[in-house]
């Protein structure tokens, strides 16, 4: 601790922090360590022994109680440190074998990237992770290259897309498997013709990471496929609760006309016009108006599926599709002309 603390008080350039943040950093380890990454990301150099005496120098915190707690803090911030040094290593890795041809070895690191990833998302650094554009965009890179080496369409031959599907699986039982990584083999299982092995994926991914609502998504299309509505209803609902995008409100609710489940479906109809206010998008109009004009007796008044339509025809008059769903309004309004 001493020769830590000989190190702090040499340090010259200054970090300048708030007192009641430094106090509420040093409350709670978690937040303390993501407002680390905070300012590492706004000023190079910034060390986590300059952040402790930063803190100390500019709060009331009793600093025997402050250091009592820089053995946890500078674990917690070398863990993450280490982590995300990985990281970036196994996707420089990942790039170069790509650029080489060696694509089972990049697939192999971008499992492993995902894998790091998904740990991080699971501990103490989720809220990080899920706020840091940083790890966002090694995440989908990571995700995307190993999508796409698995992508039916690419070029190579079956034998060639079964060893990259092999080299998948092998990085998953050498402890890899993450809820990503089920995720992209559910999709190529269910691209490929094998619904049962995709759900199993989506089923598995979505108990790791129930968050996650393109996980739910995709399970609820096999679903569709396998003409399983109820479940496929019960899926969306879950999307809905992660994800209430005007699409998913619109399939949902044409799940539950398709299976003659009246009174819900009216309820979703409801329920979906009440997200739809003057402020909304076209496409939300749109796809509000397109849901209520599903049955005849869904709107009730046929006035308020044909004023959205309208109003989303209006701002962009390009969209042929939106002109469709407004005849069917003006259809149903009785304007034949």
């Amino acid at each position: 601790a001493l020769a830590d603390y000989e190190q702090l008080v040499m340090i010259s350039k200054r970090f300048w922090l708030a007192a009641d943040t430094a106090a509420a950093l040093a409350a709670e380890l978690r937040g303390l360590a993501q407002q680390y990454e905070k300012f590492d990301r706004q000023q190079q150099g910034l060390t986590a022994r300059r952040l402790v005496f930063d803190i100390w120098q500019h709060s009331s915190l009793d600093s025997e109680r402050l250091f009592a707690l820089v053995p946890s803090i500078l674990r917690e911030i070398a863990c993450a440190e280490a982590t995300y040094r990985l990281i970036v290593a196994r996707t420089e890795l990942a790039q170069s074998h790509l650029r080489l041809g060696r694509l089972l070895e990049a697939i192999d690191h971008w499992c492993h990237v995902l894998a790091a990833l998904s740990d991080l998302k699971a501990n103490e650094w989720n809220s990080t992770v899920a706020t840091d554009d940083r790890l966002r965009r090694l995440e989908n890179m990571a995700k995307n290259g190993v999508t796409q080496l698995l992508s039916l369409e690419d070029s190579g031959t079956i034998e060639e897309q079964q060893d990259r599907l092999e080299s998948l699986n092998k990085a998953m039982r050498d402890g890899c498997e993450c809820a990503v990584l089920l995720a992209v083999r559910g999709r190529w299982h269910a691209q490929s013709g094998a619904p049962q092995a995709a759900l199993e994926d989506f089923t598995k991914a979505s108990e790791l990471d129930p968050r996650n609502a393109e996980t739910w998504q995709e399970r609820a299309r096999v679903y569709v496929h396998l003409k399983e509505w109820d479940k496929a209803i019960t899926d969306y609902e879950q999307l809905l609760a992660r994800q209430p995008s005007p699409v998913h409100r619109l399939i949902h609710a044409q799940l539950l006309f398709l299976t003659n489940r009246t009174e819900e479906y009216s309820a979703a109809c409801s329920g979906i016009l009440k997200t739809v206010g003057e402020q909304a998008s076209p496409t939300a109009k749109c796809q509000a108006a397109r849901a209520w004009l599903l049955s005849p007796d869904a709107a009730g008044d046929p006035a308020i599926p044909l004023k959205l339509a309208e109003q989303a025809v209006s701002a962009r008059p390009q969209a042929f599709w939106m002109h469709y769903v407004l005849g069917k309004a003006l259809l149903r309004a009785g304007r034949y002309e």
